[in-house]
């Protein structure tokens, strides 16, 4: 049979809201901290306290020599700098500055077929002539009656005519994203000058992509068009789609 006396008295010295025991566990946390530990966080306070009472007094003395530099001329001066800042940019173009701009503005190839006659087929310097080559890469005399070709031959004309008043890695940005990138796919064997040859001449063999009709509601349904023009899929199953169940 169990003593219930020794029984209240193990409750009474387990009870954590006993103000004995609160402060017998107190007394005993404190104690295991050792010397070292108590240093460092008193070390650690004091650099704390201290860097805190130094900033307030860097505060003081900033605002203190900013308020002796800041006298009425001073801040005269920075209102007429202001103000002759403001009149420069809403100011119109000297004829200087139009000039420059038309000139910028002004294309250096008035047509993209002077632009490859000129600029690109001279860069360009690749043997498509020769027989047998047809299989490494391909050309068309008549490049212009390729809808691709003229497309992206007119996309790197007016890449080159934004890119040439650079003064830095503007070339060197038109050849790598734009002209490598668009003559590798017009010198593709497999592209749009398949059937095309410089001793055979111009072939029409390739037609358009064939299409069909979309049905009314389709693009609104399937896709959407954000403002940058970025087409994204609306998540709505299209017409046709099969969708896999799982148990």
């Amino acid at each position: 049979m169990s003593n219930p006396t020794n029984g209240q008295s193990s409750q009474a010295g387990t009870n954590p809201a006993d103000p004995a025991q609160a402060m017998a566990e107190a007394v005993a946390q404190a104690t295991a901290i050792s010397p070292q530990q108590l240093s460092a966080a008193l070390a650690d306070a004091v650099r704390r306290a201290v860097g805190a009472q130094v900033a307030e007094v860097a505060k003081k003395v900033a605002k203190s020599a900013l308020g002796e530099l800041l006298t009425d001329e001073v801040v005269a001066g920075m209102h007429e700098s202001a103000q002759a800042a403001a009149a420069e940019a809403l100011a119109p173009p000297t004829p200087q500055q139009q000039e420059a701009e038309a000139e910028r503005k002004e294309l250096h190839f008035k047509t993209v077929e002077d632009f490859v006659r000129e600029y690109l087929s001279p860069c360009y310097a690749r043997e498509v002539s020769r027989s047998g080559l047809e299989g490494q890469i391909r050309w068309c005399p008549m490049w212009h009656e390729h809808a691709e070709a003229v497309a992206r031959l007119t996309a790197m004309w007016r890449a080159w005519e934004h890119l040439r008043h650079g003064e830095d890695v503007q070339m060197s940005q038109f050849w790598r994203d734009h002209a490598d990138h668009h003559m590798a796919h017009l010198f593709d064997p497999k592209g749009t000058f398949e059937h095309c040859s410089v001793a055979k001449g111009h072939s029409e063999k390739l037609v358009p992509l064939p299409l069909e009709a979309a049905p009314p509601g389709a693009f609104g349904e399937a896709y959407e068009q954000l403002e940058s023009g970025l087409i994204v899929p609306t998540g709505v199953v299209s017409r046709g789609e099969v969708v896999l169940e799982f148990p």
